[in-house]
């Protein structure tokens, strides 16, 4: 039996099937909506049996052309609006497509836009028949391929998840994922057969405001997102845990790999979580652990049992073979049709890429992938199709891409190349911006010849390791001070300073410390690539982990201290032992944190990008605040200004944009419960900070503060013995 979406529009007529903003589209609605596309489209040539691409920013406009398209019995393409031309183009030509629906406006209530649909041939494609969808993906052989599935596919993939989670007609789900996706598509399909809305964020909104404000109880998430939302709840939480996203029942967390952190954080924060696994192959979802046992189960890497129309063997080699009511068609690729199964009632188990194992309990675990396609930020990238594209081009010989670790999307490509000639990270990027999708284009190029290699074919471990050696060296730059083999002392500097700051302690730490000073983004010689503290805090890991380390100690002045309480929130087990001088842990509200950024704004206002002058004045300026004290009377303050002369104001205002007291994390919290020995240092003449280490010291049984006497905010600037013998003496009884 044919199962038809459109006949779910009779059951729910009067029920908002899509929620934007304030408004509301009801499924009586939507189905006007579909009959009048389904009339255009039909005047406009469109027959049962076509082939239609529909590329369409617009979630409204897209999926009531879905509907009205299926209704008269087509298959679609949706293509993504990033998709480059070049790229559409050929896949046109690639599947034969009758048809393409091209459309770049928002959609308008009171304002149905006509369908701009543009015949492209009148050749029918034999291996398309009645309503169903090609998704593209990637596959082994690095070129992309379409999979073909039938409306009954989405009908009981979507059907097998309501019924396992139980989704009814009063749940809304957040469409937070792109709906040319099998995953984000899914959503009002599911939806739809239960009666349930679907709900936009049309704002722009960040995640995590959108959770709080329109209040979805089912979202849809790749683990960077996850991420954000954990983030968002570690800054606010000293309020009710429980009550921070009230409306959620299960929230799916899928399209890469899901580590425990994650999954312990989030158990922590009371997260209903639906660890889960699907491809596009099997119309998303595979398997799925339900929320209430992520909430009462220890988290572990299973993720969960099988789905409601789905089968799934492993066979003695590891490998996951699936079938079901939800299992593909076939592969489109060439002009050509490469069908699941080649006999008449063979059954279709299908082999995935995929490795796994069961256990006592059915319950999937994934333990690796036969092919080399890596996942990044939801995304399947195969590095063969990077490589033939950087082959084309006339100056490179060969080239070899790989995935490395990324702060948001897990894994982002990066090349290795060959060429007579070293060619520009600004010229490889812009060439393979016109050959590549963007989530496709690498993060770093290098050539071979600035590499060396112990053996004639490296492995993936080596060429990572020097990839991310490679990214560290454009980002970060650092100076390296005494024996490697001792332990780690990073030296992080305040705003508008440098890693001069500190040469005199880095030199006077040398004979019993490995120290390093490194140039915070927009100062000195680093650039302005991190743009957050979580980026920041990552390439700093990846610092510590390039020099061989998985322990350090660190000092921070203001700025620097902040970024070093960031790096220790993220990354606790790298840090023995943290020094703080004048640094504020953080603001708690909302309200104070967004007065900060407009305070800062302001601050940065009347500042020319040119016109040194303005800045010496600006300069001067700051060095009256009262928590500088009598710094301007110090022998050396000259000297001071001349330094901070050479930053340039407009990075500045950008450093302040990114990392003022306002874009921070609340570490007060962190500071009480940590057991990590911290020292914090202020100056008597400043008042503010020296009540911060009193209020710090009071509550916290693993922080001592220090009070330099005669001194204000920059204490290290005046006066480096006493700074000197309060770190020595710190560090040598955590090392004695």
């Amino acid at each position: 039996m044919n199962k038809k979406f459109y006949e779910y529009f009779k059951h729910s007529s009067k029920l908002p099937f899509f929620y934007r903003c304030n408004e509301s589209f009801s499924y009586l609605y939507f189905k006007n909506l579909i009959d009048k596309k389904e009339k255009a489209l039909k005047e406009s040539g469109v027959k049962k049996n076509d082939l239609v691409g529909i590329r369409d920013k617009d979630p409204i406009e897209f999926f009531s052309t879905l509907f009205a398209l299926w209704k008269i019995k087509t298959t679609v393409v949706p293509f993504s609006e990033k998709m480059p031309e070049k790229n559409i183009l050929g896949w046109l030509e690639e599947l034969q497509v009758n048809f393409l629906i091209e459309n770049t406006k928002r959609f308008e209530k009171d304002k149905v836009e006509p369908i701009l649909c543009r015949r492209l041939n009148e050749q029918k494609s034999q291996y398309i028949e009645g309503s169903g969808i090609i998704i593209l993906t990637s596959g082994s052989s690095g070129k992309p391929k379409g999979v073909l599935l039938k409306e009954d596919n989405l009908f009981y993939s979507a059907l097998g998840t309501n019924q396992f989670y139980n989704f009814k007609s009063q749940d809304r789900w957040g469409l937070t994922l792109p709906h040319h996706h099998i995953a984000g598509l899914m959503i009002p399909l599911r939806c739809l057969l239960a009666g349930g809305s679907v709900t936009l964020n049309d704002s722009n909104q960040s995640l995590p405001l959108f959770i709080r404000e329109k209040r979805p109880t089912y979202l849809s998430l790749v683990p960077h997102q996850l991420k954000e939302v954990l983030n968002f709840i570690s800054t606010n939480e000293d309020e009710d845990e429980e009550n921070i996203f009230p409306s959620l029942k299960t929230v799916l967390v899928g399209g890469a790999f899901l580590g425990l952190q994650l999954k312990k954080q989030a158990r922590d924060k009371k997260i209903p979580l639906s660890p889960t696994f699907g491809l596009s192959e099997m119309a998303s979802q595979v398997t799925a652990q339900h929320p209430q046992d992520f909430l009462n189960e220890t988290p572990s890497d299973h993720i969960g049992s099988l789905l409601p129309y789905r089968e799934m063997v492993i066979d003695e080699n590891h490998r996951i073979l699936l079938g079901g009511k939800t299992i593909f068609s076939g592969y489109i690729t060439k002009k050509q049709f490469q069908p699941l199964s080649s006999k008449e009632g063979e059954p279709k188990l299908w082999q995935s890429q995929d490795l796994g194992r069961l256990d006592e309990f059915s319950k999937l675990f994934l333990t690796g992938r036969q092919d080399k396609v890596f996942i990044s930020g939801g995304e399947n990238i195969n590095p063969f199709e990077i490589e033939t594209v950087l082959i084309e081009h006339e100056k490179i010989e060969s080239a070899i891409a790989i995935s490395i670790p990324h702060f948001k999307f897990g894994e982002v490509p990066f090349v290795f190349y060959q060429s007579e000639k070293e060619l520009s990270d600004l010229e490889l990027d812009s060439y393979c911006r016109n050959k590549l999708h963007p989530f496709k284009v690498p993060h770093g190029f290098s050539s071979i010849k600035n590499v060396s290699f112990s053996t004639l074919k490296p492995s993936k471990d080596q060429l990572s390791l020097i990839a991310r050696k490679e990214i560290i060296k454009k980002n970060i730059f650092f100076k390296t001070f005494g024996d490697p083999k001792k332990p780690l002392v990073i030296f992080i500097h305040g705003f508008m300073g440098n890693h001069d700051d500190w040469d005199y302690f880095a030199q006077a730490l040398a004979n019993k410390y490995y120290c390093v000073s490194l140039d915070l983004p927009g100062h000195g010689n680093s650039p302005l690539s991190s743009q957050s503290f979580e980026e920041l805090s990552f390439n700093l890991k990846n610092v510590i982990q390039s020099l061989n380390k998985s322990k350090c100690f660190l000092i921070g002045y203001s700025l620097g201290g902040r970024v070093a309480l960031d790096l220790f929130s993220r990354y606790p087990d790298l840090i023995s032992g943290i020094i703080l001088e004048s640094c504020h842990p953080g603001l708690k509200s909302e309200k104070e944190k967004m007065l900060r950024i407009k305070s800062d704004e302001k601050l940065f206002s009347n500042i020319s990008n040119q016109n040194k002058e303005d800045f010496f004045k600006f300069l001067n300026k700051w060095y009256e605040l009262p928590l500088f004290g009598n710094i301007s009377k110090q022998k050396k303050f000259t000297e001071l200004l001349k330094r901070r002369m050479k930053n340039d104001p407009k990075k500045l205002k950008s450093v302040m944009s990114f990392f003022g007291l306002g874009n921070q994390g609340y570490f007060f919290p962190k500071i009480y419960k940590s057991k990590t020995p911290i020292l914090y240092i202020s100056g008597d003449q400043d008042k503010k900070y020296t009540k911060i280490g009193q209020l710090l010291q009071k509550d916290s049984q693993f922080l001592n503060h220090s009070i330099i006497e005669d001194a204000s905010h920059n204490t290290h600037f005046e006066k480096p013995l006493q700074f000197e013998n309060l770190v020595m003496n710190f560090l040598n009884q955590l090392n004695s």
